[in-house]
């Protein structure tokens, strides 16, 4: 039997706080038919963001696949759930909402030392997974922001925050609908004195940029009599790391071929609210542009030096990269252009949608990224 080295994680809600992974394995491979005893369990547990949950959550990996009874996940995006000993466990492959990836030290040890403290958000791409989307393309196909940043930033609570933005769905998101959900998600895992003291990193890929850099700005603007807890998250704000960000839009041709306009012709509105003429886009980069005076934060900004291939539907219906070669995000929209002292500009030597995709920790880009956080 060939084990995959890259199998796909599943996240698992409601586990009772007392229980430790060996019971949770225990208790998931209880419910595996007569035939699937060869199947292997890994994973780790760690507290949820949101600290008025009483239960835990895991990402678990099943090798060489996962049981039958998880098959509806792979049917559609709905949660499914099941009654056991160590609770009553809910399982997605989505990501919605904030997830830790690892556990960090305890408290006392964590005072008896002065590491990284930081709070780390990673925000992907539009149509992107919360999780799959950091993976390595090649080799083990580590997921670096859980596999390495648990070796290089152990303290670091890093947490991934997944939202739908699945283009062909009967979703009526705007980026306002993002943004509201995303500071929500935030200040409800910033409610313990320990979780406010820790600094914010922000890290975005693509669209996802966009959403923290307007996020961002809404609880810059709370400072003038909004929300204190948004204003709140502004203050803690140490690094915003923009990955390919389209601050002035971005080529969406070939992701709105991807869009069945008559059904979903909200999901079209949401793709063209960033492409290169997009109004909504320069107004608010005006209005993020006019807050950085009051930074408190270092603002890194990735941009990509090779070209994309355009989005082509093959025969079978799947849409792959396999088109002629384009420029999706131009350096000069990837780039904020702000004085030197406020955003530091780097070149990756990768296409867009591989700019965050590291295989090994050796990897110029990620040491660059650890440096500087």
């Amino acid at each position: 039997m060939t084990t995959p080295s890259n199998p796909e994680c599943v996240r698992v809600m409601g586990i009772q706080r007392e229980v430790t992974m060996e019971d949770l394995i225990h208790a998931l491979s209880a419910a595996f038919s007569n035939d699937e005893n060869d199947i292997e369990i890994d994973g780790s547990i760690m507290p949820p963001c949101d600290t008025t949950e009483n239960t835990n959550v895991a990402l678990v990996c099943f090798r060489p696949k996962a049981p039958r009874y998880l098959d509806p996940l792979y049917s559609g995006d709905e949660d499914i759930q099941i009654d056991t000993k160590v609770g009553e466990l809910s399982f997605d492959k989505h990501f919605y909402g904030l997830t830790q990836l690892y556990p960090t030290p305890p408290r006392n040890i964590l005072r008896q030392s002065k590491p990284p403290l930081n709070s780390i958000i990673a925000v992907t791409k539009l149509d992107g997974h919360a999780y799959g989307s950091w993976r390595g393309r090649h080799g083990l196909k580590k997921m670096w922001l859980r596999d390495f940043f648990s070796k290089d930033l152990p303290t670091c609570r890093t947490m991934i925050y997944g939202y739908n933005s699945k283009l062909n769905c009967a979703g009526i998101h705007t980026i306002l609908d993002y943004n509201i959900s995303f500071l929500a998600d935030i200040k409800r895992a910033r409610r313990t004195k320990e979780e406010k003291e820790r600094p914010i990193v922000f890290i975005g890929h693509s669209f996802g940029g966009v959403i923290i850099a307007q996020s961002v700005m809404q609880a810059a603007e709370a400072k003038l009599g909004g929300d204190p807890a948004e204003s709140a998250i502004f203050d803690a704000t140490r690094v915003l790391m923009f990955f390919g960000t389209p601050h002035r839009g971005m080529l969406t041709e070939d992701i709105l071929s991807m869009v069945d306009h008559e059904t979903h012709g909200e999901r079209a509105e949401l793709v063209q609210s960033i492409n290169r003429s997009s109004r909504e886009l320069e107004s608010q980069l005006r209005r993020f542009i006019n807050i950085t005076p009051l930074f408190r934060s270092k603002i890194f900004s990735f941009y990509a030096l090779r070209k994309s291939r355009k989005l082509v539907k093959g025969p079978n219906g799947t849409w792959s990269r396999t088109g002629d070669l384009i420029v999706p995000v131009a350096v000069d929209s990837a780039l904020l252009n702000l004085p030197n002292t406020l955003e530091t500009r780097i070149p990756v030597d990768n296409d867009h949608s591989n700019m965050v995709k590291f295989n090994a920790r050796q990897d110029r880009t990620y040491r660059i990224v650890v440096s500087h956080l």
